[in-house]
């Protein structure tokens, strides 16, 4: 995954309610950055899990510990790794 740059894709609300990890603390995620995977943070399903991106990004800050700049990095690489075309996504990522 690493060498191909594949993104994985994160829900630490689901993956902890569906007991894929035992804890919102003890969620690899960080572990998967400092190993310079492609992450980015999702809702999986935002209905069933009840949650939201924004939530998500807030439960990476408070129990993960992720600073502004690693969470901007997680979403700069949900941009990067998005379905579009180039152009779309160098305009939605490039600060304006």
């Amino acid at each position: 995954m690493r060498e191909q740059r594949l993104p994985l894709e994160v829900c630490i609300t689901s993956n902890v309610q569906t007991g894929a990890v035992p804890s919102y603390e003890r969620h690899p995620l960080c572990r998967y950055l400092d190993e310079g995977l492609v992450v980015t943070l999702n809702t999986d399903n935002r209905l069933v899990s009840g949650t939201t991106l924004t939530e998500e990004l807030w439960k990476a800050h408070r129990y993960l510990g992720l600073d502004w700049a690693k969470l901007a990095t997680v979403t700069r690489m949900a941009f990067e790794s998005a379905f579009q075309s180039d152009g779309i996504n160098q305009s939605l990522a490039s600060p304006r």
